[in-house]
């Protein structure tokens, strides 16, 4: 099949006019059942009495009636259905726009970059999806607008060929029309799907005119899973291939299909009727493995088997190349070194003795370090405070311009750092943690930090607060801290009753407050019961 331009715009709109055809075809074929049923039940009214034979059909005139009518509502119908269609998938999916302070986030947003100039400069967009699973997805309109979801867990699995290659499967769907064309059938015919579970929900089909709905909606609902699933595995060896044109590297493709399929995949998250959008199937399906005429019906994409030795053969390589190593290096927390040489020149004075020296960067880099810490160059005997020194300028620049508010603890700096990546705001005084939650998830997901003993002792302590059912009953939400960055008063409760850890919510900014180490220990729970 040829993937010039003109060929496949010719074909999107022979594609795009058969679905406009089928859904005037449906609700045709609809109109004129509820219509004959309706005649039957109340000839009189109709206009051609009995003794002509209109009483079991229906005349030529009542026929363009009914298709009038049925070629309007296919048309309004469309028209709903198509409206906004990256924006209400977008939404059902969960999409959230990228974080450029995200360190991560940064990284896919190169890497789509890059993937949309070697598609000719295709404008792509791109979102996350906050939920640990692996998987990745794309959206477009009829307007060619288009948008890559990735998943974060898949952010933080792969490394950065495998997302490049990811990305790069999903472009190929979106250059190729693919997308388009699914995205389309997703949205015409979902409506079906809405329709058959509301009425099985309302116990509708029990009358005549609420089982023939009930008939008819789950028919072209799944006349519609049907389409989709037959667009859809037709050409994710075609997605495949282009992939391995744009990034050069089939071997990257196979370990991220064999790394997602070997995790969770966006099971039980609402996805149904939307699985022919992603790389791999979110749903787990019986067929999934299995080839044949009722697998190509029932299944969206091909054994992932069958892709994988595709991509394998194309690198010349084999199945044991497919264990790699996934993810981020493993880091521990960072520490400050103190200046070797002597003319880096400052001292703090912490614990009842002089440490250091350290250069200024280092100095102000330290825990606890506020404007009334004593400092003092070394060789001097003359100490005075920070502020009264030429570091305060220094340490305007790095905590007033990066701070959105003071401390609500200690009414220290909130000073903008990293940690999995995520932008947080840390205390350099009293080391509490202040950020949104959104971004609680994406640092729960990624699994860069090791912890100390002294976290896995604080953890213990919280695990037993956890068995213990008094502690719950006792303890009643109040109110907590100021928030930062709306100075509203914060609510005290729990995290959770799984991890007891007591935190302050800001409900009119959906952020959180943790003091010392207890982000960490929080972490460190989930990690250790995940």
């Amino acid at each position: 099949m040829s993937f010039y331009h003109v060929d496949i715009e010719k074909r999107n709109r022979l594609i795009v006019f058969g679905f406009m055809a089928l859904l005037v075809a449906i609700y045709f074929v609809g109109a004129l059942g509820l219509s004959w049923g309706t005649k039957l039940m109340f000839p009189f009214l109709f206009s051609l009495p009995a003794e002509k034979g209109g009483r079991f059909f229906l005349t030529l005139p009542e026929m363009k009636i009914v298709f009038i009518v049925s070629f309007s509502l296919a048309v309004f119908h469309w028209i709903i259905s198509t409206f906004e269609i990256l924006a209400r998938i977008k939404k059902v999916l969960g999409g959230r726009d990228l974080d450029p302070d995200d360190s991560y986030h940064r990284m896919l947003s190169n890497i789509v970059e890059e993937v949309s100039v070697a598609c000719g400069g295709k404008n792509i967009k791109c979102v996350v999806v906050g939920i640990s699973d692996l998987n990745a997805f794309s959206v477009a309109d009829l307007s060619n607008q288009a948008v890559i979801g990735v998943t974060e867990g898949l952010l933080f699995r792969l490394n950065r060929a495998q997302i490049e290659a990811v990305v790069a499967h999903e472009a190929a769907h979106i250059v190729s029309g693919d997308t388009m064309i699914k995205s389309v059938a997703v949205s015409l015919f979902g409506v079906y799907a809405a329709i058959f579970k509301e009425i099985v929900r309302l116990k509708f089909y029990k009358n005549f005119y609420g089982a023939f709905l009930y008939l008819l909606s789950g028919f072209f609902y799944f006349l519609g899973l049907i389409v989709g699933m037959f667009i859809s595995r037709a050409c994710e060896y075609k997605a495949d291939a282009i992939a391995v044109k744009l990034v050069r590297d089939p071997l990257s493709l196979a370990q991220s299909l064999h790394i997602i399929t070997t995790y969770w995949r966006g099971a039980g998250f609402g996805y149904q009727g939307l699985e022919s959008l992603f790389i791999v199937s979110p749903d787990y399906n019986r067929f999934d493995r299995k080839q044949g005429f009722f697998a190509d019906l029932f299944s969206t994409h091909p054994p992932a088997e069958n892709r994988i030795g595709v991509l394998l053969s194309m690198a010349h390589s084999d199945v044991m190349a497919l264990e790699t190593k996934q993810g981020r290096y493993v880091q521990t927390q960072p520490f400050i070194k103190q200046a070797e040489s002597k003319n880096l020149g400052w001292l703090l004075f912490s614990s009842g003795i002089w440490r250091g020296p350290f250069s200024p960067e280092a100095l102000l880099a330290l825990d606890g370090v506020i404007p009334n810490s004593f400092v003092k160059r070394e060789g001097s005997q003359e100490a005075n405070i920070l502020s009264r020194t030429e570091l305060m300028k220094l340490f305007n620049s790095k905590h007033g311009l990066n701070s959105s508010g003071s401390c609500p603890r200690c009414n220290g700096f909130l000073s903008k750092t990293f940690y999995e990546g995520v932008p947080i705001e840390r205390c350099g005084s009293c080391r509490g943690v202040f950020l949104s939650q959104d971004k609680v998830k994406n640092i729960i997901i990624r699994r860069e930090i090791s912890f100390s003993k002294e976290i896995e002792k604080l953890s213990q302590v919280v695990e037993r607060i956890a068995q213990d059912s008094y502690s719950f009953k006792k303890f009643r939400p109040c109110d907590g801290l100021k928030c930062p960055k709306c100075n509203q008063r914060m609510v005290e409760n729990f995290y959770s009753f799984a991890y007891p850890i007591k935190v302050d919510r800001c409900r009119d900014c959906n952020a959180i407050w943790f003091d010392k180490d207890e982000l960490e220990i929080l972490q460190y729970l989930i990690e250790k019961n995940t």
